[in-house]
Formats: C-alpha cells, sequence, structure tokens
C-alpha cells in the first residue's frame, strides 16, 4: 500500500469526507455557501473549484481551521487576461495582477493577493519542470475565505499557498503526489521573500485527523504519530499579528541566516576548509554528523555538546564570523537576495543559541514519539509530553525568541492553572512571584488600552472561549499540554527586553518587566484592542486567584 504522501491530493464531491458529521459539518457547509455567494456577487459566475488547506524532523498537527479558494478558470478567448483575486472578507481589497506566471512580486509593496500570485508563480514553474504543457496563460477569478488567524504562528500564510496552488492545479486539470505539493508550496511561499523551511506546507498538504506527522526532508516523507486520548492540546490566539513577510529581515530570516553561519562556523571548527563549509553546509543538520562524532569522543552523542565547545555564547559581530570563515558575509550569501537583506541589518548574530535550539528541538520531536508509543500509563505519558513542550517553550523563547511576551502571558496563565488544582508546590515563593507577574500585567492592560468598555465583539469571544478551554484542561485529572503559536517575531525586537525563563516547577520566578511604551505602541494597533484588554484581565484575575490559595500544608 502506497504511503499517503504519495498519493494525489484527494477530490470530493461532498464536505463529509473533510469535515466529518454535525457541528463542523454544518459550519463548512454555511462557509461554502456563503463563499460561492459572494463568488456569483463579485464575478458573475459560479466557482468552477474549491480548494481546501489547513492551517530537520518536525512534528507538527494540522487544525480545524483553514483557508478555502473558490476558483474560475476563463476561456482562452477572453480578451481580458487578469487574475482577480477576491475575499469574503471586506478587510482585504480586491487584488489585480496580470496572467502573467513570470511577473516579479513587488517586495516592497506588500499586498495579501502576493500570497496566491506565489502559489501561481510556482505552479508554472513545476509544470514547466515536469515537461507538461497547460497551454497559454488564461485569466482566473479567484476568491478566499480563511478561519486561520492572520500572523498568529498558525502557519496562515502556508495555508494560503497551499490552497491556492492546489486550486489552481485542479483549474488545469493535473495533480500531483502530496509530497511533491508539499516541496513546491515551500519553494512557492519564499517568492514572497521568506526563506520557509517546509514543515508548514507539509503538515497542512499531508495531515491526517487524530494524528501529528513526524516530518523528514530530503527527500519529505511523513510517520503517523497517534496522540493520547487523554490529551488535549490547547491553542491560545494572543491577538498580537506578526508581519512575517514584512519583518523577514529582522526575524524570520535573521534566524535562518544566524543557523547557515552557525553550521559553517561549526564545520570549520571541525576542521573543515572555510571554502568547503561555505559550499557544503546550508544547513544545521549538514555538520550534524561532525558535531554527534565530535560529541561520542566526549562519551556523549548529543551535538550541544560540541556547540558548547566550539561556539561562543556571547553574539557574533559580522568581522568576527568573516575572521573564520576568511571571507566576507556578502560573498557567503552572495545567491540569496533575502540574505543580503538580513546582513543590511543585522548588528550580531547569535550562532551559540540558534544552534543549541536546532538540534535540542530535534531531539525533543523524536522524545516526543518515542513517548506516544511508549507503554508508560496514560498520566506519565502526558507529564512526560507537558515537559518537553514546557522546554521547547523555554528553547523557543530564550535560544530562538520566537515567542511573543504576550504568549508568555498565556504561558504563565496555564502553569497558574495547573498549579491551582493540582498544587505541585509547596512553598509561598511560587504564589509570591504570580503575585508579581499579575502587577505587571495589570499594569500593561492599563497603559494598552485606549476604550475601557468591554463590548462582546467575536474577537472577544474567541479570546473567551481559549480562556475557558485552559481552564477546563487544566481543571483535568489527567495532565496537562500546554501548546501555543510561535509569532516568529523576536521577543527582544518587539518589547526592548530579553526572554525570561518559565520555569514552572521552579520555586522562584522573575517578575515579568513589561516596557510600557513599546507594548503599548504595538498594541495599539491590533484589530481589537478591548479584547486585549479582556485577555489580559483574565491572567491578572486568575493569577490573582492564585496567590489566594494557601500552600501544600
Amino acid at each position: 500500500m502506497a504511503r499517503h504522501e504519495d498519493l494525489p491530493i484527494p477530490i470530493y464531491e461532498t464536505l463529509e469526507p473533510v469535515y466529518g458529521v454535525e457541528s463542523q459539518l454544518q459550519e463548512a457547509l454555511l462557509r461554502f455557501e456563503n463563499l460561492k455567494s459572494k463568488f456569483i456577487q463579485v464575478f458573475g459566475h459560479s466557482p468552477h473549484i474549491f480548494a481546501r488547506s489547513p492551517g530537520y524532523s518536525v512534528l507538527p498537527m494540522a487544525i480545524r481551521q483553514d483557508t478555502i479558494v473558490a476558483i474560475r478558470k476563463r476561456d482562452a478567448g477572453e480578451p481580458e487576461k487578469r487574475l482577480l483575486i477576491a475575499n469574503v472578507s471586506d478587510k482585504y481589497p480586491l487584488c489585480t495582477y496580470p496572467a502573467d506566471p513570470n511577473q516579479d512580486i513587488d517586495l516592497k509593496n506588500h499586498r495579501w493577493g502576493h500570497y496566491f500570485i506565489c502559489g501561481y508563480k510556482g505552479f508554472y514553474e513545476y509544470v514547466k519542470s515536469k515537461g507538461l504543457d497547460v497551454g497559454e496563460p488564461v485569466g482566473l477569478d479567484v476568491m478566499i475565505d480563511g478561519t486561520v488567524p492572520t500572523g498568529s504562528g498558525l502557519s496562515s500564510s502556508a495555508a494560503f499557498v497551499c490552497s491556492s496552488t492546489i486550486a489552481i492545479m485542479a483549474a488545469f486539470d493535473v495533480n500531483f503526489p502530496k509530497k511533491e505539493i508539499a516541496q513546491l508550496a515551500c519553494e512557492c511561499e519564499r517568492h514572497i521573500g521568506t526563506q520557509s523551511g517546509g514543515m508548514d506546507q507539509a503538515i497542512s498538504v499531508m495531515a491526517q485527523s487524530g494524528f501529528a506527522e513526524l516530518i523528514d526532508f530530503n527527500p519529505i516523507r511523513a510517520t503517523d504519530v497517534q496522540l493520547p486520548a487523554g490529551g488535549s492540546f490547547v491553542i491560545a490566539h494572543s491577538l498580537a499579528e506578526s508581519q512575517k513577510a514584512v519583518t523577514a529581515a529582522t526575524n524570520y530570516n535573521n534566524r535562518v541566516v544566524e543557523c547557515r553561519l552557525a553550521a559553517i562556523v561549526l564545520g570549520i571548527k571541525l576542521g573543515m576548509k572555510p571554502q568547503e563549509a561555505i559550499s557544503k553546509l546550508k544547513t544545521l543538520s549538514d555538520v550534524e554528523g561532525s558535531c554527534v562524532s565530535f560529541a561520542s569522543s566526549r562519551g556523549s552523542s548529543d551535538p550541544v555538546v560540541a556547540v558548547k565547545e566550539l561556539l561562543s555564547e556571547e553574539p557574533y559581530r559580522a568581522e568576527n564570523i568573516e575572521k573564520i570563515t576568511e571571507e566576507n558575509l556578502q560573498s557567503i550569501f552572495a545567491d540569496s537576495p533575502t540574505s543580503l537583506d538580513v546582513l543590511k541589518v543585522a548588528r550580531q548574530y547569535k550562532l551559540f543559541q540558534r544552534a543549541s535550539h536546532v538540534y535540542s528541538e530535534a531531539k525533543r520531536v523524536h522524545a516526543f514519539k518515542d513517548t506516544v508509543s511508549s507503554n508508560l500509563s496514560e498520566e506519565d505519558m502526558l507529564k512526560k509530553l507537558g515537559d518537553l513542550m514546557n522546554e521547547s517553550h523555554y528553547s523557543c523563547s530564550v535560544l530562538y525568541e520566537c515567542r511573543h511576551r504576550l504568549r508568555t502571558a498565556f504561558y504563565i496563565l496555564s502553569e497558574a492553572e495547573a498549579w491551582k488544582h493540582n498544587k505541585p508546590v509547596e512553598t509561598s515563593s511560587f504564589s509570591e512571584s504570580l503575585s508579581l507577574r499579575a502587577a505587571n500585567l495589570e499594569t500593561l492592560c492599563k497603559h494598552s488600552v485606549t476604550n475601557p468598555s468591554l463590548k462582546h465583539s467575536a474577537t472577544h469571544n474567541m479570546a473567551s472561549s481559549s480562556r475557558s478551554a485552559t481552564q477546563n484542561m487544566a481543571s483535568s485529572s489527567r495532565g496537562l499540554l500546554t501548546l501555543f503559536p510561535d509569532l516568529n517575531e523576536s521577543t527582544r525586537e518587539i518589547t526592548g527586553a530579553v526572554a525570561l525563563e518559565p520555569q514552572p516547577s521552579a520555586p522562584e520566578f522573575a517578575p515579568l518587566n513589561f516596557p510600557m511604551r513599546s507594548v503599548e505602541q504595538r498594541m495599539a494597533v491590533q484589530s481589537d484592542v478591548e479584547a486585549n484588554q479582556y485577555t489580559l484581565k483574565s491572567c491578572v484575575e486568575t493569577m490573582t486567584a492564585v496567590t489566594n490559595v494557601s500552600p501544600v500544608a
């Protein structure tokens, strides 16, 4: 039997195989009807096809939220050869592009429709490489409906690009195996200027209900990982939005550059000639084997041993790296315009921190898979998984700096709820530190809200639902797992402060010190400031309640 990543994208005549039954199906039926109605309203015709996509070894899982693309291919004889891209939401204006697969994307003028053009360009590049003739470009009418929160770290861009690519394929009556589409979609998104690694696209295309997927690359392949029946994974949206494509040079792509530089420096330190390391080492996985060999001489199999001994914890400046590589950084990245953009603004490079995160996170991925397939009791299994996710949060926050400060507030909230119900700490210092954090959050609320009234908007309800879900899970006797989206936004650059290490099992916490002005400015641009106030007040209320719980006798 063929592996599911070798199968083509499935085509369905009804929604039941995709959305199941009952409430989710009814919600989907309404969305598709609304999408079709809006399509007819804008373009005067019904769509031909609907396509959807949900939002190193990695272990992602897909979620229910998705992006749906309705598309109609215009007749070749129609004189107007344009791509008209509309959205069900009035927040996104109609975008018009020429029906030209060779067009350049204006990265200096970011438009939401650019993500569709990524899929459009990538499709034509791929069919050309396969020797397929799909005829002359024709006009396309496109309508988008997405429920993945934008800029939340839940891969809204990947869902958009994947669903767009699949819709274009279907419009031209071609199909490819899932693994090829996942790789294609990854390469497509790079047209927007972000150096995507492929995980988001792979899970969006190859996900199966009820499973996480262990994704391996080169070549891309997926292994089903059955999740424990007694566990709940809570995804809490902080309502902060990261514009990944806009801030790529200082955030997303910056870390890609740092990881490659870490690989090159490690390779040279481990005996490679500088030119050999520069030409051969593109990712940290390329030098992992040499790091493991080095670690084995120290009685370990952990590549982080090499990182700790060979890389400096202090950030490197360009001249420090160039002395090691014997070549300037602009020459090393000469074939990557987006990397050159990073070099223009970067003042330092955290090679030790980035390499430590990548290698330790890869180890946690396999530890997670091994844990769910072990013979541990459900309680012990969930505790182990929770510990791994807590370690991942720390690593992402401190070593990789891709956690937003408000996401850390949610993390603290979940730990506070767990402590309140299970009381694992026997000293008062834990609750005292929570009191300090609550005071900081309360101050943040006061400084970040321009309108004190609380309206029950849709965003407000979402925040409320997230809080309730966290509380319900925390009160479960079956254990607590906390999973929150990365916002691909450096904590240091958002707040001007260094991310603090969350230590859920330690007796003492350092207080959160929010710089008021930078956070206030950041939150002021959010679509619903009042919802942010509600979410943060919920954190304050819960933490204050925790401080009133007497320590275990």
